[in-house]
């Protein structure tokens, strides 16, 4: 209040009054104007206050975009100091990939088109970290409305930022694992509103997270199941209990599969369920194995049954034994009784095996074998002698010692008793089959010996007869004795490989040589029934024996060109590793599958149903396979009907060798030579000498040992070969008669040993006596070259 005085006592006039009355509003202006500095100042005071001590970061940024004023808690989140700010701009301390967002998002504040606004960003803090804030903007304006600066709050979500991050990482495994374990799994609130399953669930029932909401998950059980399957898990849920249950489940492919289900509740910090975790488990195949094994077991105690076979089961540690019913019968003894204990089993073993069975026992304990087989007699008391068969297994502890024995009995009687009539069949069938060996070998030496006279005197026929008319005959008697000899020679060859007589010699030696021969001699042959026979030439060394794989390589010919009308024959060879295929391939006739095996027995042939002996005796590719097992030449043979067939032989391969050849030598010496003949069989010893002399050979001929000794005595020369049969007179043999002339004349010649015997024990004496062999019946070209490499031999070994 302002009040007025004067010192004078009349009153204030009209003016003085007006006056006054002014003054004083002016006085109340200037007092109403000091008080509003007042309170504005306190205001300021206040602002200040709370931009300086705010728990959240304040900064004003000029339009230009450069910071005005900035609290202490902005200081301390971005670790600057206020001046070292205040020399900053907006967009040197936000992250890069944050400034044009919020550049836009300014633009549009300051144009009005919105009041204020809220970002997440990323500042850059002096030490070169990051720091994320939310931060609030809005505009100071003045009073016209026009923009004045930015006032922003800055507020550090750092650790809201750190915690979603866990969060979405911890989400993210918990996705990881729920979609890699094997089972379907889902999540549901504690009423049992289902709300999340992993993605096998999905791949598994080709549905969609819409469709499966909440009691979706009904529509993929089976409709039989479904009911009592849902009245169960909400019975568990209500209680809050794990539940477990087998149902069965439809796939995407409408296959229908069996899931064993688990749900566990999961508790909040009140105890109380916050939400249920389950997983289904497909196990159809432990079902169907289960099953399965169930109906294994079931045949197995049918087969037990019908084998007469049991079970039984040995604790070493108390002695206790257990034994299937079926075990019992095998003994015939009452299932009803406790099972035998060890010395009550031995005890029903026959007296002669039991202790056969202690030492079996014994040994195997001792040498800690785990598997176990032996047989036995046991003596029935219904049946009698009963043979038993018993396997089984040992479990051996961590120190070795034994702890139990399970094991199977099974009745063999009926077994051995085959055993024993296919013993008894197989020594009757050895027997004959030894009876049919010797009466062949008889045959063979009886057939042998006309059958070379019969040669000796074609050929000695056919040198006289040689040029005349009459020589047609004798060329047709000749080839008839020639098959008669490969009859016999077949035989002969099939009886030595049977009797394991053939012994291989096996050495180094090119293969080329050997077909170019081979091709010499068959290539006319072919070509006489206009074949084409191509032998290709090869580098290769092979490991073998030259005679016999000449052998096999012949049969393999001629089998080729007699079974062969049109085309060829190709001799080759493969090379593979180490081996060589040499292969005969042929353009004939060929042979069906389902013969294939059989053709390599004896007198098989295919189409020669009429016996033709120009299409050979059926004993070639016999010979063949037993010579490529001899050797271990391994036989292969492809072939398709009226195609052609191969046969091929795989022999091993060496290094090549560089041998030189000696310069062939002559002699002037004409003079064949003088050779000792020795047979007992006159017409046989008839046929020789007359061939040796027709040959240009002096010929001492003798029936035995005793006349041979007189020819030598009587002749003022001594022979240069002794050809001897192999049976002679008085016990006597042609080895035993070379030796008492070697010993006469105190020296060796050459000698060759004649024979017709098949008899495999004959053949592999004969073979003992170290001279060499010939087989009769030998034809006349076979004999001459024979005795020729004898006798040239000896000359060789004189110089």
């Amino acid at each position: 209040m302002l009040g007025f005085g004067s010192r004078r006592r009349e009153s204030f006039d009209t003016e003085d009054l007006h006056l006054l009355e002014t003054v004083a509003a002016h006085l109340a202006v200037v007092r109403e104007r000091l008080r509003v500095a007042a309170d504005l100042r306190a205001s300021e005071a206040r602002s200040r206050a709370v931009f300086e001590q705010a728990a959240v970061g304040v900064v004003l940024v000029g339009l230009d975009g450069r910071w005005e004023r900035v609290n202490a808690r902005l200081c301390a989140l971005l670790g600057y100091s206020e001046a070292e700010l205040l020399c900053k701009d907006l967009a040197s301390l936000t992250h890069p990939d944050d400034r044009a967002p919020e550049r836009r998002m300014a633009r549009a504040l300051l144009a009005g088109r919105i009041p204020t606004y809220g970002v997440e960003k990323r500042y850059l803090r002096k030490d070169g970290s990051t720091i994320w804030a939310h931060v609030t903007v809005s505009l100071e304006r003045d009073r016209d409305g026009k923009p004045l600066r930015y006032i922003a709050v800055v507020q550090d979500i750092g650790m809201r930022k750190a915690m979603e991050t866990s969060l979405r990482e911890s989400e993210l495994r918990f996705r990881t694992m729920a979609n890699a374990i094997p089972q379907l799994a889902w999540m549901a609130r504690p009423e049992g509103h289902i709300f999340w399953y992993n993605q096998r669930w999905y791949d598994f029932t080709g549905t969609t997270p819409e469709q499966m909401e909440g009691w979706g998950w009904t529509a993929v059980h089976h409709p039989d199941h479904v009911a009592g399957v849902v009245e169960r898990l909400k019975q568990a849920w209500a209680k809050g209990e794990p539940w477990e249950e087998t149902f069965v489940m439809r796939s995407a492919s409408g296959e229908w599969r069996w899931f064993l289900t688990r749900a566990r509740p999961l508790y909040d910090a009140n105890g109380k369920v916050a939400l249920w975790f389950g997983t289904n488990t497909d196990v159809t195949e432990q079902r169907d194995s289960a099953a399965a094994l169930e109906e294994s077991r079931e045949r197995l105690r049918l087969a037990l049954a019908a084998a007469k076979a049991g079970t039984w089961h040995l604790d070493l540690a108390s002695g206790t034994t257990v034994w299937s019913a079926e075990t019992f019968a095998l003994y015939g003894l009452d299932p009803d009784q406790p099972s035998p204990n060890m010395i009550q089993w031995l005890a029903l073993i026959h007296p002669d095996d039991e202790p056969v069975m202690r030492a079996t026992m014994r040994e195997n304990l001792a040498a800690r074998r785990e598997d176990f087989a032996t047989e036995f007699r046991i003596t029935h008391p219904d049946l009698g002698i009963r043979w038993m068969s018993s396997v089984g297994r040992v479990t051996y502890g961590p120190d070795g010692h034994p702890l139990q024995i399970s094991g199977l009995n099974l009745d063999i009687t009926d077994r051995k008793r085959m055993e024993r009539d296919l013993q008894d069949a197989k020594e009757e069938a050895e027997r004959a089959n030894l009876s049919k060996t010797k009466f062949l070998a008889a045959a063979s030496h009886d057939l042998r010996q006309p059958v070379q006279s019969l040669f000796l005197f074609a050929g000695a026929l056919a040198e006289k007869l040689h040029g005349r008319p009459e020589g047609v005959l004798v060329e047709h008697l000749q080839k008839s004795a020639e098959a008669l000899k490969r009859l016999l020679d077949g035989l002969l060859d099939i009886s030595r490989l049977d009797s394991g007589v053939i012994t291989p010699k096996v050495g180094r030696f090119a293969l080329d040589p050997l077909l170019r021969q081979l091709a010499a001699e068959y290539c006319p042959r072919a070509a006489q029934k206009g074949l084409r026979l191509h032998v290709v030439p090869t580098r290769a060394w092979v490991r073998s024996d030259p005679s016999l794989l000449e052998r096999m390589l012949r049969n393999l010919i001629e089998n080729a060109i007699r079974y062969t009308d049109r085309g060829g024959i190709l001799v080759g060879c493969r090379h593979r590793a180490g081996r060589v295929q040499v292969q005969v391939v042929d353009t004939g006739i060929g042979i069906p599958l389902n013969r294939q095996r059989e053709i390599f027995e004896e007198f098989v042939q295919v189409s020669n149903s009429e016996r033709d002996r120009d299409q050979g005796l059926g004993l070639g590719l016999a010979i063949v396979r037993r010579l490529s097992v001899l050797l271990a030449h391994p036989l292969i043979l492809r072939s398709r009907p009226g195609r052609g067939s191969l046969f091929s032989l795989e022999v091993p391969t060496v290094p090549a060798e560089i041998r030189i050849q000696p310069r062939p030598t002559t002699d002037g010496n004409t003079c064949r030579g003088t050779v000792m003949v020795v047979d007992d069989e006159a017409i046989i010893l008839m046929g020789l000498a007359t061939m040796l002399e027709s040959w240009g050979y002096q010929v001492l001929a003798a029936n035995s040992e005793r006349q041979a000794i007189d020819r030598l005595a009587q002749s003022d020369k001594p022979p240069d070969l002794i050809l001897a049969d192999y049976r002679l007179r008085d016990g006597k043999t042609g080895p035993d008669v070379i030796r008492s002339l070697f010993l006469l004349m105190g020296r060796e010649v050459p000698a060759l040993i004649l024979t017709g015997d098949t008899d495999p024990a004959r053949i592999a004496e004969t073979e003992r006596s170290g001279f060499g062999i010939l087989h009769k019946p030998i034809l006349a070209r076979e004999l001459r070259r024979a005795i020729e490499a004898a006798v040239a031999d000896r000359r060789v070994s004189a110089a």
